[in-house]
């Protein structure tokens, strides 16, 4: 079906308005509307709601009238570049005072927070802006067990963000509203608004992952409270299976990743945005998790060669810990192999065993050379500990070979050097010798002469 004409004169106007002041289409939708929604505006092939149309007539600074006038073209004088600047100040100064406002909240704050958001003067907020201020105080107020006070903001904020066409919002409302009604004890009215929030995610209007977690343990733990017992149990496993990529940092930069993804390829460059910095942001957590698991081992490593057992074991159950948590395979192989050669200092030889095992059969997944050969290392120490020689040589031999064909120069020496003291121990002196002449020469020492 062709584009209405009354709709293609509409969109010339705004995409005229939106070049006179010099805004792109991503700055003209913000957090109100998509890219592609304003695209498809100024095409004429959308013709916006009035409460839709008032927005970007306040944005674009254009008298509605003008904009829904049948006749002639709008004369729109270009702004001046200061005049956009004082806009974006303002509103880049609500933005940043909502956000401190989240940050104390999150930081246990409440009541500073509301206070903060209280202070901030309604006449300046847009009303995305004024919904999302109310909806802080819906938090902080559920937060200081006032649950009342926000359900009454939450009322007065959903208009305000269906007006602002921002669906997402109103889903993450609702959200808060059962939460309230969690806390008065309304859990069937709690439920429906948990439910409503559901059907939303269903339909596609949100798709965060942590919302879709946070939705259905809070459906889950309602029917608890109603004793349906048997429906919670269903619902909370769908909960505990969601959560299993939420909670892990890693994972849920992922699921970002991919959301950002879909979002390109249906050109919704905001929602693609955020999704983009979401990810960013979870696999920063990932990775600051994961170097403190390597400080754990580093540590644990330390603490063991200077015969700190104690500290050492702490440690390297730390770091065992965070690497399961993150589903890190080299740093449980890493902090297995250092408990296991605690275990054997302590002569706990089955525990040394048992954990040296499990550090080869990880290594064995890695497909990595250097890390494989550490591990076997560590299991011909604990076939030492345990008298078996000829598989802890037979160990050693392999671990050698397999570091002979990388260029990890250090590792090789180290492997070399380790080789030849169990082959002093066993007597075999010559043999040793040889393998610590090796040794010397890959840490970068001149050839050793015999006689």
């Amino acid at each position: 079906m062709p584009p209405d004409a009354a709709a293609v004169r509409l969109g010339q106007r705004l995409r005229k308005a939106r070049l006179a002041r010099n805004l792109t289409q991503s700055e003209v939708a913000q957090q109100r509307f998509s890219v592609s929604y304003i695209s498809a505006v100024e095409r004429g092939q959308i013709r916006p709601s009035l409460g839709a149309l008032e927005k970007l007539s306040e944005r674009l600074r254009v008298p509605l009238s003008d904009l829904l006038r049948d006749d002639g073209d709008i004369d729109i004088p270009h702004t001046a570049p200061v005049e956009r600047s004082a806009a974006t100040e303002e509103r880049d100064e609500m933005d940043a005072r909502l956000l401190y406002a989240r940050i104390l909240a999150r930081q246990g704050q409440s009541q500073d927070a509301l206070e903060s958001l209280q202070s901030l003067p309604t006449s300046r907020l847009t009303p995305l802006q004024h919904a999302e201020m109310l909806w802080r105080k819906a938090y902080c107020y559920l937060e200081l067990r006032r649950p009342e006070d926000a359900r009454s903001a939450i009322l007065e904020a959903i208009p305000l963000a269906e007006k602002a066409n921002n669906q997402e919002l109103v889903e993450r409302l609702r959200l808060e509203l059962g939460n309230a009604f969690g806390l008065m004890h309304k859990y069937q009215l709690a439920l429906d608004a948990y439910k409503n929030c559901k059907e939303a995610i269903d339909r596609g209007v949100i798709e965060d992952p942590v919302f879709r977690f946070v939705v259905l343990y809070n459906i889950g733990s309602q029917y608890r409270s109603l004793g349906d017992f048997a429906t919670a149990i269903d619902i909370l496993k769908q909960a505990a299976e969601t959560g299993e990529s939420v909670v892990n940092p890693s994972r849920l930069g992922a699921l970002y990743a991919t959301l950002c993804d879909s979002y390109l390829a249906a050109r919704d460059f905001p929602r693609a945005r955020l999704a983009a910095t979401q990810s960013m942001e979870s696999y920063k957590v990932a990775d600051n998790i994961r170097i403190m698991g390597e400080v754990h081992n580093r540590l644990g490593s330390s603490f063991a060669q200077s015969g700190q057992l104690d500290e050492a074991l702490e440690n390297l159950e730390d770091a065992y810990q965070i690497a399961e948590q993150e589903e890190n395979a080299r740093g449980l192989a890493e902090a297995e192999r250092g408990l296991a050669a605690v275990y054997v200092q302590q002569k706990r030889i089955e525990e040394a065993a048992t954990a040296a095992t499990h550090a080869l059969a990880l290594s064995h997944e890695l497909d990595d050379a250097v890390d494989l050969a550490e591990s076997l290392l560590m299991m011909a120490d604990v076939e030492e500990a345990q008298e078996d020689f000829t598989a802890a040589e037979k160990n050693f031999k392999q671990a050698t070979d397999l570091l002979d064909s990388t260029d990890a120069i250090q590792a090789r020496s180290d492997a070399y050097a380790r080789y030849s003291e169990f082959l002093e121990r066993r007597g075999q002196g010559d043999k040793a010798l040889k393998l610590l002449r090796k040794a010397w020469q890959l840490s970068g020492h001149s050839p050793v002469i015999a006689g």
